[in-house]
């Protein structure tokens, strides 16, 4: 069942998607287009009349679910016509080809690409789901995942679900060793370990070599690991520690695994981010603290590229079939506190005197859980470039409310625009760049 939507028609005020384009149910067109044909059973538009002939509105919505991705901005010539096909399932988002689309048209199209709506769905899942809670039902045989720092902490609680439903999965290690023991005293002796260290490029460079020359597909990436609050350090090419080895490290890794997470199509990738963005943005003029370190802003600032990162790599890889997604995962005690003195965390209210750790906190396996849902689950399909916590999509931070700073997303963390120019500069920092 389908409808087209004659020439000269906009999506989101200013976009033209080519010829053959089909965009899955439950998109949003925005502001300026025009439907002139008639519309199916099922569609969502005015009120769903039989036909429409007016200016569709931000609010009015095409298809079943209304739940897929708003389109991006981007401007181009000889595109006048965009058909979509309604499905009565998961929204998706497909490029057909056709002799007569031009550069321009496939510019266009990668550039409408987008990411899904920042509000919850709602998933069905709470902030106390598991990670075996989230996956039920879910046969993961024939996957291949890849969780960096899947060796301790919530990390090791990913990998035992993921591995419990039935993945191949592979935990990177900065500590090889360390992370063999681990893994073998969970009964997870199947899981892969590969030397990696995040906050050394040549590291990366090597494993992810050794990976791509395998020839094995990758159908999962959580890039999991991370240091947090850490005393002041330089890696790499004079960087600060925190922001190289939680955002660069990873940056250059998912770069070049590039080739191994197109080989199949559908693969997700999953940076994880925290609450810890709320503390900075991006400091483009002084990411390095050279004028004086803070450690949470430095925290803060690699916890908002984290989300930035995977903002840009949904609006990039979506048309490869590789959508991305950014999760908080709730707080948890894991090893990530090892830089914090026990008095600061008890000033935090984190714990108290006696130990004893806030109930508000997360148990690892809970911890895992939004992760692990972000990485697998259908309702997302076709879904991506989106801040999640909770096992749902997060909700907009509200500005000035009692849970500003421990729930939502705050703007300058899933800012386009933010995201694009994170990736130009990490590139430029790196020399690593997939998609140049």
């Amino acid at each position: 069942m389908s409808i087209t939507i004659e020439e000269d028609v906009w999506l989101g005020g200013n976009v033209v998607v080519c010829p053959g384009v089909t965009i899955g149910a439950g998109c949003i067109i925005g502001a300026g287009s025009v439907v002139t044909k008639d519309v199916p059973p099922g569609v969502i538009a005015a009120g769903n009349p039989a036909r429409v002939v007016r200016a569709i509105g931000p609010d009015d919505r095409i298809g079943l679910g209304a739940a897929s991705p708003r389109p991006r901005v981007a401007a181009s010539q000889n595109c006048p016509r965009i058909s979509w096909r309604l499905a009565a399932k998961s929204p998706s988002v497909t490029k057909h080809s056709s002799r007569n689309r031009s550069s321009s048209c496939a510019h266009a199209y990668a550039g409408a690409m987008s990411t899904t709506p920042q509000h919850a769905l709602p998933s069905g899942f709470t902030a106390r789901s598991t990670a075996t809670e989230v996956l039920a039902g879910i046969d993961l045989g024939g996957k291949t995942a890849i969780v960096t720092g899947g060796y301790s902490g919530l990390g090791i609680e990913t990998v035992a679900a993921l591995a419990a439903a039935g993945a191949r999965v592979v935990v990177p290690a900065r500590r090889p060793e360390a992370a063999w023991a681990a893994l073998d005293a969970r009964g997870l002796a199947t899981v892969e370990v590969e030397a990696l260290d995040l906050a050394d490029l040549v590291s990366v460079r090597a494993f992810a070599e050794r990976f791509v020359a395998t020839g094995r597909s990758i159908d999962i990436l959580i890039n999991n690991a991370a240091i947090m609050a850490s005393a002041e350090a330089r890696v790499g090419d004079d960087w600060e520690s925190q922001f190289a080895t939680n955002h660069l490290g990873h940056y250059v890794l998912t770069n070049l695994l590039w080739p191994a997470l197109t080989a199949e199509g559908g693969a997700r990738v999953v940076a994880l981010s925290s609450t810890g963005h709320k503390l900075s943005g991006i400091r483009f003029d002084d990411p390095n603290f050279s004028s004086g370190y803070d450690k949470w802003q430095a925290y803060g600032q690699a916890k908002t590229a984290n989300s930035l990162f995977a903002v840009h790599l949904d609006a990039l890889g979506a048309d490869s079939g590789v959508r991305a997604f950014a999760v908080h995962p709730g707080g948890i005690m894991t090893e990530l506190q090892r830089h914090l003195p026990r008095t600061e965390m008890i000033a935090a209210g984190w714990m108290t005197e006696d130990g004893t750790v806030n109930p508000l906190f997360k148990s690892p396996e809970q911890g895992a859980a939004t992760s692990t849902w972000a990485a697998t689950s259908p309702m997302l399909a076709g879904m991506g470039g989106v801040y999640c916590e909770d096992c749902d999509i997060a909700e907009p931070t509200v500005a000035g409310s009692a849970t500003a700073r421990i729930s939502g997303v705050d703007a300058h963390a899933i800012d386009p625009a933010a995201a694009a120019r994170l990736w130009a500069f990490s590139a430029e920092l790196t020399g690593v760049n997939a998609f140049a």
